[in-house]
C-alpha cells in the first residue's frame, strides 16, 4: 500500500506554494478571448458555440451508455435545456461555457468536453448554506448566497477511444484559466462517492472534498479549489476513512473535516481510502 501524495496534499504539507495546475492555464492558452489552441496530436480545444449542440448532445449519449455504474453519472431531467445553459458564451451574465476537444484527425470529432457553469445565487440546496460557510462566501440581505466569484466545475466527458490520454487533465487546467479570465476564483465540482477516477482528477488538480451529503437522493462529494489563495489544514488530526464509508464521511464532515488526499494499494492503483482533515 502506498500513499498517493497529490498536488493538493503536497501543498498542504509544505504549506508554502499553490499546485502548479493551479497557475494560469498556460498549456494552449485558452481562455475566453483566444476561441482555439490546437495540440501536437491533431487534438483542438475550442470554446463551443449553439451550433455544437448536437454533436456535444451525441457525445453525452455514448458516454452515458457505457458507464458501469448509473450511479457514477445521471442524465438531466432536461438534456436538451442543460447542455444550451452551457453554450451561453463569454459575456456575462451566462449560465455557463464549454470547452471541447475536437480530432483533426478524424474529421474534427468532437472527442471530449468540459463544462464550466457562472451562477449568480445558490440554488436551494440542502448543501448550500453550510458548504457556503465553509467556503467563507457572503450572504445578502435577504439570506441568498453570493455565488458572483464561483465556477462550476460541471459536467466532464470523454469517448471511450480516446480514455487515458490525459484530456481530462488537460480540460480541467483549461477550464481553470477560463475561471479566472471571468472574474472566478472559487471553483467547486460534485462527484459520485463511487467515482474514484473523476475524484481523483480533481483532487490530482488541488480540489478539495469540502462537503459530503445526498443531493438529489444521491450521494455526493463537493469539491473545492480556491485559485487565489491556499486553505489551511491541521494535518495532525488527519484521519483515513474507506471511500465508500458514507456515515463516517459525513461525520467527519460536519466537524469541519475535509477530504484531502487519497491512499490506493495494489498494482492498480484503485482508491482505497481518503484522507480527511480538519480546515484550520
Amino acid at each position: 500500500m502506498k500513499l498517493c501524495v497529490t498536488d493538493a496534499c503536497v501543498a498542504l504539507q509544505s504549506n508554502a506554494r499553490r499546485p502548479q495546475s493551479m497557475q494560469p492555464f498556460a498549456e494552449t492558452a485558452l481562455h475566453a478571448n483566444l476561441p482555439h489552441a490546437t495540440r501536437k496530436d491533431g487534438l483542438e480545444l475550442r470554446v463551443l458555440g449553439a451550433t455544437d449542440l448536437p454533436a456535444l448532445q451525441a457525445l453525452r449519449a455514448v458516454v452515458l451508455a457505457n458507464l458501469p455504474d448509473s450511479d457514477l453519472y445521471r442524465a438531466e431531467v432536461d438534456e436538451l435545456g442543460f447542455i444550451a445553459a452551457h453554450l451561453g458564451g463569454s459575456q456575462q451574465p451566462s449560465p455557463g461555457q464549454t470547452i471541447g476537444v475536437f480530432d483533426s484527425h478524424n474529421a474534427d470529432k468532437l472527442v471530449a468536453y468540459a463544462m464550466l457553469g457562472y451562477p449568480d445565487i445558490a440554488k436551494a440546496h440542502s448543501f448550500a448554506k453550510p458548504l457556503a460557510h465553509a467556503l467563507e462566501l457572503t450572504f445578502d440581505d435577504n439570506g441568498c448566497i453570493d455565488e458572483s466569484g464561483v465556477a462550476q466545475l460541471a459536467s466532464c466527458m470523454v469517448l471511450p477511444a480516446y480514455q487515458g490520454r490525459g484530456l481530462q487533465r488537460l480540460l480541467s487546467s483549461a477550464r481553470f484559466g477560463l475561471a479566472q479570465s471571468q472574474g472566478r476564483h472559487l471553483c467547486i465540482a460534485m462527484a459520485s462517492l463511487r467515482h474514484s477516477v473523476s475524484r481523483r482528477n480533481l483532487m490530482g488538480h488541488g480540489l478539495k472534498v469540502a462537503w459530503v451529503g445526498e443531493i438529489d437522493g444521491l450521494r455526493r462529494h463537493v469539491l473545492a479549489a480556491n485559485l487565489t489563495k491556499s486553505w489551511d489544514f491541521d494535518l495532525q488530526s488527519a484521519q483515513w476513512v474507506d471511500t465508500l464509508d458514507y456515515d463516517q464521511q459525513v461525520a467527519l464532515n460536519r466537524q469541519g473535516f475535509w477530504g484531502v488526499g487519497e491512499i490506493h494499494k495494489g498494482a492498480t492503483n484503485t482508491a482505497s481510502r481518503l484522507v480527511f482533515a480538519r480546515k484550520n
